[in-house]
């Protein structure tokens, strides 16, 4: 039978047993927090970040601009991982590893989250689109 409104609940709860139990805990919150900004999409800047580190990419050179503008074009939306043969759809295809998907850009491997691609002696990863 619910009880009458205005009248507290009573349970077999003793709200001061549970307070007593409470226990503090020390956290450092800059020590635990991702260090990636949620806000930056994962496909993309993050491609031409990790190749550029190696100076494979020079922004002042037009092919490195070309390259880049393809490689910011390649969407990465799903990806069926499996050991033995790994299959993702990369720009609304489903490919495996070896396939080219445009002319000079291979796809190298695909891994649970991202795909690599191999555009000559140089690789690239790109990640898994988050929703």
């Amino acid at each position: 039978e619910p009880p009458a409104p205005g009248r507290p609940v009573v349970s077999g709860v003793d709200i001061d047993e549970l307070i007593e139990e409470i226990q503090e805990v020390d956290f450092d919150y800059d020590a635990e927090r991702i260090a990636r900004n949620p806000m930056t999409p994962r496909v993309g800047p993050r491609i031409l970040a990790e190749g550029a580190e190696d100076g494979s990419l020079d922004s002042r050179d037009p092919d490195a601009r070309a390259l880049e503008s393809a490689l910011r074009s390649v969407q990465v939306s799903g990806i069926m991982y499996d050991e033995a043969h790994p299959l993702a759809v990369v720009n609304n295809e489903v490919v495996s590893a070896g396939v080219e998907i445009v002319q000079g850009m291979r796809v190298e491997t695909i891994a649970e989250d991202h795909v690599v691609l191999q555009v000559e002696d140089t690789t690239f990863p790109i990640y898994l689109e988050e929703l």
